[in-house]
């Protein structure tokens, strides 16, 4: 199952690009689960709670944390999410190269483009590590499959 974020101000927007990604996604035979946020800050608290999401849509100017500033702070715990920009600027292009975007696009959204990101995105998520995923102390935690030699359980505590 894909985890993606939505996050933009303009609800009408995430609506719609929500309909194409469950479109496309179902098209593809690929599950995805999809969380919608309004704004960066949510994001983020989302994540902070233990969230983990392989691609996020991100529009850049936003009200509270812009999508460049809610990116810096998610590459500090997590370099292999994917981020999709979606914006009607493409003045912070430059910007964006120090948070490692994947893809950019612009509004209005260009159906045909914003299909072959998601399949590209959707195939570098596929071909990337493969991780266990457990919850540690109330957070999510994620550990390369290829680092793990074994399992091993003891009154009732597994360690790895």
């Amino acid at each position: 199952m894909l985890k993606i974020a939505i996050c933009d101000d303009d609800l009408g927007f995430t609506g719609s690009l929500e309909n194409l990604v469950l479109e496309e996604s179902q098209s593809m035979g690929v599950r995805v689960n999809t969380d919608v946020f309004s704004d960066g800050k949510t994001l983020l608290k989302s994540i902070q709670s233990g969230e983990r999401y392989g691609l996020i849509f991100i529009d850049i100017e936003m009200e509270q944390i812009d999508g460049i500033s809610a990116a810096r702070k998610i590459r500090e715990t997590d370099h292999s999410v994917l981020f999709i920009y979606i914006s009607g600027y493409d003045k912070y292009l430059k910007e964006l190269f120090e948070v490692e975007p994947f893809r950019f696009l612009s509004k209005p959204l260009d159906k045909e483009k914003f299909r072959r990101y998601f399949k590209e995105a959707c195939h570098r998520i596929g071909e990337t590590e493969v991780f266990y995923q457990f919850k540690f102390n109330k957070k999510i935690q994620k550990v390369p499959l290829k680092d793990i030699v074994y399992f091993e359980s003891r009154n009732r505590v597994v360690h790895i």
